[in-house]
């Protein structure tokens, strides 16, 4: 991951925090929450508004496009936050991934166009990646584009038709935009040869098919058959993995950032349960046993916030992520977030399965977290392979 402008300085940052803080505070509380789950668009155009205006959208962008001028790392107190409260807010698909890998291309006219609508919040993008049988990994793309050049030599300016499918396509029925990626040369996992297309959701040969997923959210799988003009490409045709590469690790570090926020959410909530709900007279925080399973959460909670630090520490604005950091650190929210989760409801009984209790959904967007943009069995063998 680079980035592209300096990091914000430290006032900013807490200044950014504070009202982050005090907004969920007031509110993103719980029942309010899941009436956002129960709504037909599956989250609240005010809070996108409002995100706008409070200037979180455009943490990471530059300011000649309406943006703050922060980089990626910016956000991640932000994502802490957000999963605190189970924000459901498609930030990470538009932000972290869809907006990243606009400013991160080389087509200035999309830039130009698409990041102060966004910023401003006048529109959702979404990153179409997954296909069946790809499994987080970026590279694996079998959607083609075929260009409708008379020859190879005009190919681009002749435009290109996309068939195939994509799948699991997070926050695409709330989208805009959908950034879609494309072979337009190679063989399947070649990372030459693939191009990033960027489409009008609601264009004649994309075909949604939209269903909510366990944390609450929603996604969709996508059909496509359409034909697109070169100006809908982010970068030279074949020479967009780079670009997707570096969408995909922003995604990564704000989903990370997020299961920290749930992780310490759910540690501080267990704990107050133990010490208010008591069994044989004492507390249920008394019992040795219990204590241990509250100092297993909070070490697995310590652990992969230091390790996101510790990825974070390591990238001074301008700088290229370490892949197989990050790799590390996916897997390890994979690994601390079960244990973490398990735990947690098991300190709660039976009561900590139910949808009443805010439990439960903070258990089950960390299960989700652990399998998007690849698996911790993905990312360990992605560390191991260096």
């Amino acid at each position: 991951m680079t980035s592209l402008n300096k990091e914000l300085n430290t006032g900013l940052k807490q200044q950014l925090d504070d009202t982050i803080e005090q907004f969920l505070n007031k509110e993103y509380d719980f029942p309010a929450r899941q009436a956002l789950v129960a709504s037909e668009e599956g989250y609240s155009g005010e809070n996108w508004r409002a995100f706008a205006e409070l200037g979180w959208l455009g943490i990471p962008f530059a300011e000649q496009y309406g943006g703050i001028g922060g980089a990626f790392t910016d956000t991640l107190n932000m994502m802490r936050l957000f999963g605190r409260h189970l924000v459901l807010e498609p930030v990470v698909s538009t932000v972290g991934m869809v907006g990243s890998a606009i400013a991160h291309g080389t087509n200035q006219s999309l830039k130009e166009e698409c990041l102060p609508r966004l910023i401003a919040g006048e529109v959702i993008g979404a990153l179409a990646l997954e296909e069946p049988g790809s499994r987080g990994n970026p590279a694996f793309v079998g959607v083609t584009a075929q260009s409708l050049g008379q020859s190879q030599g005009d190919a681009q300016n002749g435009g290109y038709r996309l068939r195939g499918e994509k799948i699991c396509v997070l926050n695409a029925s709330q989208a805009d935009y959908l950034l879609v990626s494309a072979r337009t040369s190679g063989e399947q996992l070649d990372v030459d040869g693939i191009s990033l297309f960027l489409i009008e959701a609601g264009r004649e040969g994309v075909q949604l098919t939209s269903y909510p997923t366990v944390d609450g959210h929603r996604a969709a799988n996508i059909s496509l058959d359409v034909e697109l003009g070169p100006e809908s490409m982010l970068s030279e045709a074949g020479q967009g993995y780079p670009i997707l590469a570096h969408a995909v690790d922003n995604g990564l570090l704000m989903l990370c950032a997020e299961a920290v926020g749930i992780m310490q959410a759910l540690l501080d909530i267990t704990v107050e349960y133990t010490n208010t709900r008591k069994q044989f007279g004492v507390p249920l925080s008394t019992f040795q046993v219990l204590r241990h399973r509250m100092v297993d959460m909070f070490i697995e909670y310590q652990r992969t916030n230091a390790l996101l630090d510790a990825v974070v520490l390591s990238l001074p604005a301008g700088t290229t992520v370490d892949r197989r950091s990050l790799h590390l650190l996916k897997a390890q929210v994979g690994h601390s977030g079960r244990i973490v989760g398990d735990a947690a409801i098991q300190l709660h009984g039976g009561m900590g399965m139910t949808d009443e209790l805010i439990v439960g959904h903070h258990v089950k967007r960390l299960v989700a977290i652990g399998q998007l943009l690849g698996n911790a069995d993905f990312h360990l063998q992605q560390a191991w392979r260096g």
